[in-house]
């Protein structure tokens, strides 16, 4: 039960938008909508492509190779980081890992051994490598929701709620 007005900011990444609000809670439960603002292509899905794309170039980078991937084997690597990532501890003690191999899909074309197509990576991820590699994406989110904060700003938030899968990694934005 609500006693005072309440006004809550929530911040909600999903699949494939972020999304942003503040409302205020009446006592009696009327909602009020303060502000509404999104950003497509920057859900959970496009934080996992960009991730994909980082690890793939520091692969590349890390051992003077090039690769070339399918669209599935992009699936399986988004896959990959995606459960990566949901091992992350935004405090740090925890790591993800994923393994790259040379199988159906994923080509050396350039570098590596000659004749070699068992090339296999371990890759590791860590909250300072996650937020390294996203931190173009997080940073307009971030901006994108002290926007629409500053817009109000005769507004107190008393809360913060987080939802969406893209969330892991909201700790690092606030």
């Amino acid at each position: 039960t609500i006693h005072t007005e309440t006004t809550i900011g929530i911040v909600d990444i999903g699949s494939n938008w972020a999304e942003f609000a503040i409302i205020t809670i009446a006592p009696s439960g009327n909602l009020s909508v303060q502000a509404r603002t999104a950003l497509s292509e920057h859900g959970r899905t496009a934080l996992d492509d960009r991730l994909v794309e980082w690890t793939l170039k520091q692969v590349e980078s890390d051992h003077d190779i090039s690769l070339e991937c399918t669209d599935a084997a992009r699936d399986r690597l988004r896959d990959a980081v995606h459960h990566a990532v949901n091992q992350v501890d935004p405090d740090g003690e925890l790591t993800g890992s994923i393994d790259i191999e040379l199988d159906d899909g994923v080509t050396l074309t350039e570098g590596g051994l000659f004749g070699n197509d068992t090339i296999q990576i371990q890759e590791e991820f860590d909250i300072e490598t996650c937020v390294q590699a996203l931190r173009p994406m997080l940073e307009e989110i971030q901006q994108t929701a002290s926007s629409m904060l500053d817009d109000l700003s005769d507004t107190d938030v008393d809360d913060l709620v987080l939802a969406g899968d893209g969330t892991r990694l909201a700790p690092v934005l606030i």
